[in-house]
């Protein structure tokens, strides 16, 4: 590991870390009011009419956006929790040309490109069966320490998910390097990786569930004890945690007053604004990776509940 360990010095400024943010490497994009966007439309007036509007509204934001690898990944799992249509519309997703050059064959993409374009290649990856876990019992949690963060962590994170996302051709001892990266104590944002880099691992079938199983509880676990934490808080941070918890397969957790907050608070165009939650300096939460984040959990919602038909519809490709 020590070509990668010596790579990391000179990428790490510019590694996307935010799951749904990013360091500020290009100017940040508002969403455009487009005429479809603010036609007045009636309120849906269940919760699962609610649901279905807020699902679809935030796909036709996200598809006037470029995405990052990062955000086309949770977008792609989002829409194949939603079906057939919705995955074939998250196959014309418009993408970073960055992207698309880093996981083209024969490419040699730097430390950055790497893991972009190994996490693109895995957004058509669907999720392994899980056992099911019981919700824990709440417990006390000190709220500002699971809000921070220490910078000198972004280099182990980067490791992270470096060995997470080519989970399958590790050697031995690297296969051993990550265990003991998913297995150190963590908190906060970096809690939030180690969770990402498990399920990586283990959907991509190179951990077995034995030895996935009791990592799954225990880091599903106690993120949910930080994401209950947060209170009222609903920024960058609390979306990748609820993400999380989803992409773990514990989507049932989240509080359902919770969704129905998050199904409130969408905006006029589809999109949550960027909801920084300013975890370290030079941490940048984009509004279109906020709403992939929150796509995503909506979508996972809809899929793990029993919400009555019709299902959502992908806007139609123009």
């Amino acid at each position: 590991m020590q070509p990668v360990q010596r790579r990391l010095r000179v990428h790490v400024i510019v590694l996307l870390l935010g799951w749904g943010c990013a360091l500020p490497v290009r100017a940040v994009t508002m969403a455009t009011a487009t005429p479809a966007s603010i036609v007045c439309t009636p309120t849906p007036t269940s919760p699962a009419a609610r649901l279905r509007h807020a699902i679809e509204h935030a796909a036709a934001f996200l598809g006037r956006h470029e995405h990052g690898a990062e955000a086309a990944w949770i977008i792609t799992q989002g829409a194949i929790a939603l079906g057939p249509k919705f995955k074939a519309w998250a196959g014309k997703l418009k993408v970073d040309p960055a992207v698309s050059a880093a996981a083209t064959p024969n490419s040699q993409p730097d430390f950055t490109g790497a893991i972009d374009a190994r996490m693109f290649a895995l957004r058509w990856r669907a999720p392994r069966s899980v056992p099911k876990l019981k919700k824990p019992a709440l417990v006390e949690t000190d709220r500002a320490g699971a809000r921070s963060f220490d910078l000198q962590e972004l280099g182990s994170l980067a490791e992270l998910l470096l060995l997470s996302a080519y989970c399958p051709t590790l050697k031995a001892d690297q296969k051993t390097r990550l265990l003991q990266d998913l297995s150190r104590p963590t908190h906060g944002y970096a809690l939030t990786k180690q969770l990402l880099g498990l399920m990586l691992a283990y959907n991509q079938g190179c951990l077995t569930t034995a030895v996935a199983e009791p990592l799954r509880a225990r880091l599903a676990t106690q993120l949910f004890q930080e994401a209950v934490a947060d209170g009222d808080i609903l920024d960058a941070l609390t979306l990748e945690r609820l993400a999380m918890l989803c992409y773990a397969r514990v989507c049932d957790w989240v509080d359902p007053q919770l969704i129905t907050r998050l199904v409130g608070e969408q905006d006029t165009f589809g999109g949550w604004g960027p909801r920084d939650p300013r975890i370290f300096r030079g941490f940048v939460a984009r509004e279109s990776h906020t709403a992939a984040l929150a796509f995503y959990v909506l979508a996972q919602t809809w899929a793990a509940g029993s919400a009555s038909p019709p299902a959502p519809k992908p806007p139609i490709a123009k």
